[in-house]
């Protein structure tokens, strides 16, 4: 069938399926960045949350507060 094709239409059908290669290798280069992107930036809010709750704890600690959650009297879960 490509045999009997005229020569411009096989070479036009030859760029055409190497723009559409091209355009799955870019689409998933892009898909798997994207996810490291996304990966790197959870891990970033992560860490200043931990970074946040450390010095949470150590200025209640400092104020003389509870040292757990279990001797909070002021928590949600202990209020009736």
């Amino acid at each position: 069938m490509l045999a009997r094709l005229r020569i411009t239409t096989r070479i036009n059908l030859t760029l055409l399926l190497g723009v559409i290669g091209t355009l799955i290798v870019v689409s998933n280069g892009y898909s798997i960045m994207r996810v490291q992107m996304m990966d790197e930036r959870q891990s970033q809010l992560r860490n200043a949350v931990d970074m946040a709750v450390t010095i949470a704890r150590d200025t209640m600690m400092a104020a003389g507060g509870p040292s757990s959650e279990s001797g909070c009297t002021t928590c949600p879960k202990f209020r009736g």
